[in-house]
């Protein structure tokens, strides 16, 4: 990110692989004062550096994950999709993507979902819970609340 952007990182994770509405863990509310650029990424963890990492050892398959980035009405129903891209799993293990915070005072809900699988370890092993990050850099400060989604 440019020099002076704020950064911000969270916790999230894959949803259950049963899951009928294909969210991640957390979406993210987003509030800014001011016309904002932002950069959102998905940041799964990797086999680099598994020489000194025990948790790395493996080999590793990145997981399916989308993001989506959306302005809700005072309603809270969406208003306008504002950005987002579309992945599929794998050989890179970050996804980004860039927009525009248009409407001060308005809030927006970055969304994680995840269309396919979650991430597998060499051998087919599938972890119950499987962590990932979504870091946020903005040209402005931004306000971020994580809100737990439904796991059905």
């Amino acid at each position: 990110a440019p020099r002076g952007w704020h950064a911000q990182s969270f916790e999230n994770a894959f949803c259950p692989k049963a899951s009928g509405s294909r969210l991640c863990k957390f979406m993210y509310e987003l509030r800014c004062d001011s016309e904002t650029s932002i950069y959102a990424m998905a940041l799964q963890p990797t086999k680099r550096g598994s020489w000194c990492r025990d948790d790395r050892k493996k080999s590793y398959k990145p997981g399916d994950v989308s993001l989506l980035l959306m302005r809700l009405a005072e309603d809270r129903t969406v208003d306008a999709v504002v950005g987002g891209n579309f992945f599929c799993a794998d050989i890179m293990a970050r996804r980004s993507v860039q927009a525009t915070l248009d409407k001060p005072g308005a809030t927006y809900l970055l969304v994680a979902l995840c269309f396919g699988a979650g991430p597998v370890a060499h051998g087919g092993e599938v972890r119950g819970v499987a962590p990932f990050k979504v870091r946020l850099f903005s040209s402005r400060p931004l306000a971020v609340r994580p809100v737990e989604s439904d796991h059905q």
